[in-house]
């Protein structure tokens, strides 16, 4: 062990250096690691989830769904984002109550139990769903892609 303690301290600058050779493949297997985030993946193909999630894919076309929290908007507004957002690639559909209502019926003509489910003082959701898997790539970049749009 004073050997190596030596060695070590008396070769500082060639430890540093090989530091820094072995930091390369860290910093390369950083940026090419992808993480998974959906818990499906890991689950057994038997259970009652992840047959949902195969019905919901392949009888439905929703892989994947998301909702969008949108403030102070007026109907007209969210339906323009609404086509904003139906561009993206991996977007199945976009649905929000201004797709009911659209820019005619005011929101005080709505029932109350309505609006409590879609509205919290001035926010507004939108329901985004995706055509393809929680976590794979597309659905991914879709999401990135949408959070810029309602920025």
């Amino acid at each position: 062990m004073k050997k190596f303690k030596n060695f070590i301290t008396s070769h500082s600058f060639l430890v540093v250096i090989i530091s820094l050779i072995l930091l390369i493949p860290s910093i390369i297997g950083y940026y090419n690691t992808k993480v998974n985030y959906d818990i499906l993946v890991y689950l057994p193909d038997d259970i009652e989830t992840i047959k949902g999630q195969n019905i919901l894919t392949d009888e439905f076309g929703i892989g994947a769904f998301s909702f969008v929290t949108v403030d102070n908007m007026s109907n007209y507004d969210i339906l323009t984002l609404e086509k904003e957002i139906k561009q993206i690639d991996g977007v199945e559909t976009v649905i929000s109550i201004a797709d009911i209502t659209d820019t005619v019926i005011p929101s005080f003509m709505i029932p109350e139990e309505i609006i409590e489910k879609v509205y919290k003082g001035d926010e507004t959701i939108i329901l985004v769903t995706f055509n393809s898997g929680t976590s794979e790539e597309k659905t991914m970049n879709a999401v990135k892609e949408d959070r810029k749009s309602v920025v």
